[in-house]
């Protein structure tokens, strides 16, 4: 019986190991402090309202996309709203209310507050813009093991909060530190519309390569070929100087090019260009190059100054979802000879008391090796007796 005990244990380590692996990358929290939350809404509470102004920030840089944020407590005055403007570049990227109120105790202190932006935020430097309305408050959690303040800038007190990703990163990084490569959405863009296909269409955008780094990728999000699944769906992706009109910037030389074939309906469509451009603005024309559909979900509405032509022609209707990679510059600034921009110290911070770190490798031996010798002692009973 012992026997077979032994050997149930030891399959149910490595079936639930499988399990861990199947779901790492479903997608998890990264942290701007390593311990736990204090339950004190006074001593070092990032606070709004009451006897602070009812507005506050928090500015931070993460080497990570993310599509949520979850405060691990907030005390509040029951109903209070609180708004939350996400800024990046100076430019409004999100903004939202949620009302706080706890129904068990008919007060306003809620623990583990969710806001979701309905949308994934590339990597980089952020402020959250905070604010309630007159005669209201809002008291942000504090915890133990914050980041440094090159980390984490708070105008006032310290706030617990995570963000949730599917990628794998230290998740926040010093606000000094240039990141290596990261995805910039092209439009900010608001609503929905219908997606457009390419198919004798050909449709293009104004795309900007911040200083710094140079245009690697052109994605265009989940992008569809309505339903087509047999292939066939292809397009490319041609990359000019902008001049300040479509005519001119197709008139000047081709900069840069890229092929997908065959591409998966609603999956990214990843143009990788075979020549990387350094910073400044380029006109990308996307043109259908196979007998299938392909084509581009599209906004709605987007920020002033988004460019968007069909068949050569300026359109304002639509904004099709694409982004752009774009990897560090060889030149830095500033850099000092030999330095790894984006690299951080031994310790990784930012990772949720007692989660486990996104490369799980060594965990993963350790399990099968003590699993595997669970089984080798059944089998040696086994032949001992």
């Amino acid at each position: 019986m012992k026997k077979i005990i032994a050997l149930a244990v030891a399959v149910a380590m490595i079936f639930a190991l499988a399990t861990i692996s199947a779901f790492a990358d479903d997608g998890h929290y990264v942290w701007n402090h390593t311990g736990s939350y204090a339950e004190d809404p006074w001593s070092d509470s990032f606070r709004i309202g009451h006897d602070c102004p009812t507005t506050g920030t928090i500015r931070f840089k993460t080497d990570v996309s993310f599509s949520k944020v979850i405060f691990a407590k907030i005390w509040a005055t029951p109903h209070a709203v609180v708004t939350l403007e996400v800024l990046s570049g100076g430019n409004s990227v999100f903004t939202g209310s949620f009302e706080l109120f706890n129904a068990d105790n008919s007060s306003g202190d809620v623990p583990d507050v969710e806001v979701d932006f309905g949308k994934t935020l590339p990597a980089g430097e952020y402020t959250f813009n905070f604010s309630v309305p007159d005669g209201y408050y809002a008291f942000f959690a504090y915890g133990s093991g914050q980041l440094p303040d090159d980390y984490i800038e708070n105008e006032r007190g310290h706030a617990m909060f995570g963000l949730w990703t599917t990628d794998s990163g230290s998740g926040f990084v010093s606000l000094g530190v240039v990141l290596e490569e990261k995805t910039i959405a092209v439009f900010d863009g608001t609503g929905s519309a219908d997606p457009q296909n390419l198919q004798g269409n050909p449709m293009a955008i104004v795309v900007t390569v911040p200083e710094g780094y140079k245009l690697a990728e052109i994605i265009g999000q989940n992008s569809p070929t309505w339903s087509n699944a047999g292939g066939g769906s292809d397009a490319i992706a041609e990359v000019y100087a902008w001049k300040g009109d479509y005519d001119s910037s197709v008139d000047g030389a081709l900069l840069a090019s890229a092929e997908i074939t065959d591409h998966v309906d609603n999956q990214d469509a990843v143009f990788v260009l075979n020549n990387q451009l350094p910073a400044g603005q380029y006109l990308v024309e996307f043109t259908a190059t196979g007998e299938m559909a392909i084509g581009f979900w599209t906004f709605s509405g987007a920020q002033d100054g988004a460019i968007v032509y069909r068949n050569g022609d300026e359109v304002d209707s639509y904004f099709p979802k694409i982004a752009i990679k774009v990897l560090l510059s060889d030149e830095q600034p500033g850099e000092q000879p030999g330095e790894q921009p984006g690299e951080q110290p031994g310790e990784q911070p930012g990772e949720q008391p007692g989660e486990q770190p996104a490369e799980t490798g060594d965990a993963t031996m350790i399990v099968l090796i003590v699993a595997a010798a669970a089984v080798a002692l059944v089998l040696l009973k086994k032949r001992a007796f």
